[in-house]
């Protein structure tokens, strides 16, 4: 199933100002072949729905108050016009995508993929991530990587920069083999540091939250774990 009929992914940014008293980071996340939308704010579920598409009626809205801010949410799930539209006390919020890129330094974020290592016959790759703050260090098996990759191409589901991602290494079909093949391992060592660094130097990609949180620099959002099957390494 191609990632455009199973998942989409719409981020919006608030910056803290005059009208609201606090920065927010909303994803909404649409599993469209299991009918269900999840939408966090700041990494908490504030909303979910079964939300089967209804070709009769295929706009539906859904409202929220939010410490004194009216949360308005508008789906429009149709054939060649699906939108996503947020109104927050009235007012509509543009999408991340519709924001002016704001071409972050790409020095900001450095990411090394220095060790891997088999525990329990399972690969697990040491990330280490600095952003002139501090040190991240996270331990994340393939199958995050993977995950990490589908939601990322979520949120481009109607952008050109789709085609400029990275490419994943193809998952290996003899995994016990592989797992005890020291080159196997140091070739996919060095291809997924490669992947990572190369989405870091992305403009459009350095702040999503997928990204920040596999990373280690964002709380977990908790909102689709139930709903990805791990891959093997």
């Amino acid at each position: 199933m191609s990632i455009f009929s199973a998942l989409r992914t719409t981020i919006w940014r608030i910056e803290n100002d005059k009208q609201f008293a606090e920065s927010y980071t909303l994803v909404l996340r649409h599993y469209r072949a299991k009918g269900i939308l999840v939408f966090s704010m700041n990494g908490v579920v504030m909303l979910r729905r079964e939300c089967a598409v209804n070709l009769c009626s295929p706009s539906q809205k859904y409202q929220f108050l939010y410490r004194e801010c009216f949360f308005s949410l508008e789906i429009c799930d149709f054939p060649g016009t699906s939108s996503y539209q947020l109104h927050i006390n009235g007012i509509l919020v543009p999408t991340e995508e519709n924001l002016p890129c704001l071409c972050e330094d790409s020095n900001f974020i450095s990411i090394y993929v220095p060790v891997c290592g088999v525990y329990d016959n399972r690969a697990f790759f040491t990330v280490v991530t600095n952003n002139r703050k501090q040190t991240f260090t996270t331990k994340r098996r393939f199958s995050s990587f993977v995950k990490l990759d589908y939601h990322i191409k979520s949120c481009l589901w109607r952008s050109s920069l789709l085609s400029d991602l990275p490419q994943l290494p193809k998952k290996s079909i003899n995994l016990f083999k592989m797992i005890n093949s020291q080159k196997f391992l140091e070739e996919r060592r060095l291809q997924l540091e490669i992947y990572l660094q190369t989405l870091v130097r992305m403009p459009r990609i350095q702040r999503n939250p997928d990204l920040l949180e596999f990373l280690g620099l964002a709380g977990p959002e908790a909102t689709d774990k139930h709903y990805f099957k791990d891959s093997g390494i």
